[in-house]
């Protein structure tokens, strides 16, 4: 066999190995994405589970879930106080015929139409600000 032919040989084996190693790389990460996706099904899944389970027994869970289904409940409160604050914030009340989102400047809810109380809003002091005096 000539050099010529053994050069053409070696290249055609390493161009197949390399074709074989690039099929083999798509495959591996075919895989693994797919792995990768499922595992993220399973969380959701987990996750519609525990949604599941809390409103079900929020109000009677078992002794060993009651700690945390106290914890996400003080955590659903919390987020409810802090939307007031940020509403009072922006200059939002709620709207006490039907719950919409209202400018405290307003009169008559421009959802329900209904009339509105006159709102006192509270200033809000930053607890970076103190009186000073000497």
């Amino acid at each position: 066999m000539s050099f010529w032919d053994d050069a053409k040989k070696k290249a055609a084996e390493l161009t197949n190995k390399a074709s074989d190693s690039a099929a083999n790389l798509r495959e591996r990460t075919k895989v693994s994405s797919e792995i990768s996706g499922t595992k993220k099904e399973i969380q959701e899944l987990y996750l519609q589970l525990g949604h599941a389970y809390y409103d079900k027994y929020k109000d009677d869970p078992t002794a060993e879930q009651a700690g945390v289904v106290k914890c996400i409940t003080d955590a659903e409160a919390k987020i409810v106080d802090l939307n007031a604050k940020l509403d009072q914030l922006k200059g939002n009340v709620t709207c006490p015929s039907c719950g919409a989102k209202v400018s405290t400047n307003a009169s008559f809810c421009p959802s329900c139409g209904g009339k509105l109380p006159e709102f006192v809003t509270e200033e809000v002091v930053s607890e970076d600000t103190e009186d000073t005096e000497e």
